[in-house]
């Protein structure tokens, strides 16, 4: 039963009785001129900067494939890339049509973030030059550099690593894996980098990785 007083509230009641959600529909939540949530878009810049290598792989069709064709080899290549990841603990990014995009340094940053994934992209190959893709090739690269992961969603991660790398795998000829100059840099000591052109002469984006050096295969990658 209601009951209707006629006193007005005293400011002791008023203080004891509790309080009301902040989600009262009387309460508009604060928008930009375009009507953007601003309190949702300084959620999404609130990130975290990492240095990462990212390791894209474009999957190039030379023939048309049926659909159901192109579902089987997709799955077939994504269990490759998958078992990648998890032995060269390697993030999957993304894939975006023709482009798959590894991260190596997410979630969890190492020392050896470039070395494993020299590792990974030479494996890969390997594994996918087995499989056998009729009508189908794939190139790859390799790029280091800072990227800004927004409200820490690592999936989200953007910057110039993974743009690069992208031009480099649209770059790189079929089965070759092409390095940042930067890159290089770092994995030369390890790893053979270098033209794999007949003539010598070195790509007009980056370095062919090659193989791994004889020393370090003894030693192996931990």
């Amino acid at each position: 039963e209601m009951c209707i007083r006629d006193s007005p509230v005293t400011a002791d009641e008023a203080a004891s009785a509790p309080s009301r959600p902040s989600t009262d529909l009387g309460v508009e939540r604060p928008t930009s001129g375009l009507g953007l949530d601003l309190d949702e878009l300084r959620h999404d810049l609130i990130g975290e900067r990492r240095e990462i290598v990212a390791l894209v792989m474009h999957q190039r069709h030379h023939k048309r494939l049926d659909a159901e064709e192109m579902v089987e080899v997709r799955a077939q290549v994504d269990h490759i890339v998958r078992a990648m990841c998890e032995r060269w603990h390697g993030l999957l990014h993304g894939r975006h049509g023709s482009f798959t995009t590894l991260a190596f340094g997410l979630p969890t940053p190492r020392a050896d973030d470039p070395m494993r994934a020299a590792q990974a992209a030479m494996e890969l190959r390997a594994e996918l030059d087995r499989l056998k893709v009729d009508g189908a090739s794939f190139t790859f690269a390799l790029e280091n550099g800072e990227v800004f992961c927004p409200s820490a969603d690592f999936s989200q991660a953007a910057g110039q690593p993974i743009d690069e790398a992208g031009e480099l795998s649209r770059a790189a000829g079929d089965g070759e894996i092409l390095v940042g100059e930067t890159l290089s840099d770092v994995l030369s000591a390890t790893f053979k980098v270098g033209a794999e052109l007949p003539s010598g002469a070195k790509p007009l984006l980056g370095l062919s990785l090659i193989h791994i050096s004889e020393p370090t295969r003894r030693r192996g990658i931990s």
